[in-house]
């Protein structure tokens, strides 16, 4: 009996633990959320922690869902070496992040979506080298692309999505050689694309949609030919449809915009346009029923009223209208389903 209990003060005394509740310092409502921490079963049975089961080192912190208040202290994460999954999902935390936060090198997934985090993400913060998932989505950033941290060349899936991150996007923006999925939907980005911006060939998901990017299409913009998902609904770009997109393209998404001309070429696969009004593409005019190059497997779900927005008309609508309503009903569906469908932090 002696022993157990001696051996249970030792767990709560390692310098994993210290380090946890150096943590749990930074949140102000820690008593009643976390009042498990600082048990002396030690760290692996503590909430929301998860340990290798060989080594007994602390490879998880998974504190989602839980209405966590404060904010991130620096104090205790180099001491975490084994760490490899930070997340934080959906909780009340705010303040800006420290630019001397520093991470243990192998933390591979980081998630402090949904919070109220703000100021501008520090330039000087210095991501793990082994990151492959980053996910900053629905926070109260602002500044803009330039004062981001640089990006590990690890990275796989960025999620910056609904802040308050404004200005261009600079054609001198290195993005990982890594990246698969760039989501920056639901921002303030603004000007036009830039034709210099280097997109890694790796890339499979492109979404600007409902930013305030203007311009034209910028025509010898390289994409990936593996990209399989192109968002840019609801911005103010003009002039003409891209001349080429990739064949393997699966989505795109140009409404709301002002683009306008006739659809690019896929080499190969022609398709008939269902003639049903959920089912058509966009592209100045209605091409419903017609027989147009398309790439396979290709999906426009578009909606009556979005080709006059398209082509930057008049609605015919008069009164409410209803496809307004319609188009905010998606945008909000859409920002549901692509935190199911798109990976979870």
């Amino acid at each position: 009996m002696i022993a157990s209990v001696c051996q249970a003060a030792a767990q709560a005394a390692t310098p994993e633990a210290a380090a946890l509740l150096q943590i749990r310092s930074g949140f102000t409502n820690a008593a009643s959320v976390l009042p498990d921490w600082g048990g002396a079963d030690g760290p692996c049975l503590w909430s929301g922690i998860q340990c290798d089961s060989s080594t007994g080192k602390v490879v998880a912190i998974r504190l989602n869902h839980l209405g966590l208040q404060g904010s991130i202290v620096t104090a205790g994460w180099p001491t975490l070496q084994s760490l490899q999954v930070v997340d934080f999902w959906n909780n009340s935390l705010s303040g800006q992040i420290p630019g001397d936060w520093q991470l243990p090198s192998g933390v591979m997934w980081l998630s402090l979506r949904w919070n109220k985090f703000g100021g501008t993400l520090p330039r000087v913060w210095q991501l793990p080298g082994a990151l492959q998932r980053l996910y900053l989505d629905t926070n109260l950033f602002v500044g803009s692309i330039d004062d981001l941290p640089p990006l590990p060349d690890t990275l796989q899936q960025l999620y910056l999505y609904t802040t308050k991150i404004s200005g261009t996007i600079p054609g001198t923006w290195k993005l990982p050689t890594s990246l698969q999925l760039l989501y920056m939907w639901d921002n303030a980005l603004t000007g036009p694309l830039p034709h210099q911006l280097q997109l890694p060939a790796s890339l499979k998901q492109l979404d600007f949609f409902d930013n305030q990017l203007t311009g034209t299409w910028p025509q010898g913009w390289q994409l990936p030919e593996g990209l399989e998902m192109l968002y840019m609904r609801g911005n103010s770009m003009t002039g003409p449809l891209p001349s080429e997109l990739p064949r393997g393209l699966k989505e795109v998404f140009f409404q709301n915009n002002k683009l306008s001309g006739t659809l690019p070429t896929w080499p190969g696969s022609t398709a008939q346009v269902p003639s049903s009004p959920d089912y058509y593409k966009q592209v100045g005019g209605d091409p419903r029923g017609a027989e147009l190059p398309v790439p396979p497997d290709t999906l426009y779900k578009l909606r009556d009223g979005d080709l006059s927005s398209c082509a930057g008309q008049a609605s015919p609508m008069t009164g409410v209208d209803p496809q307004s309503t319609l188009n905010e009903m998606f945008g909000l569906l859409k920002s549901v389903v692509s935190n199911q469908q798109r990976g979870q932090g």
